[in-house]
């Protein structure tokens, strides 16, 4: 495990190269982004539609 983010705090490895510590912090702030948009995604894993406005993930990997 790299990095983690829970309940507005991120904590990343220290034994990481620099580069990559940027790399998981930009990938935990999105879940920190997600928690201020959906505070219940801790319990229900977050919905989809919440940041998209829609659930169809065809859709969304299409668009990524």
């Amino acid at each position: 495990n790299q990095g983690f983010f829970r309940h507005n705090r991120i904590d990343i490895s220290k034994n990481i190269t620099p580069q990559r510590a940027c790399q998981v912090i930009a990938h935990e702030y999105a879940h920190f982004i997600h928690y201020q948009i959906e505070p219940e995604m801790l319990k229900t894993s977050g919905n989809l539609e919440n940041i998209f406005f829609t659930n169809d993930i065809q859709k969304i990997q299409e668009e990524l």
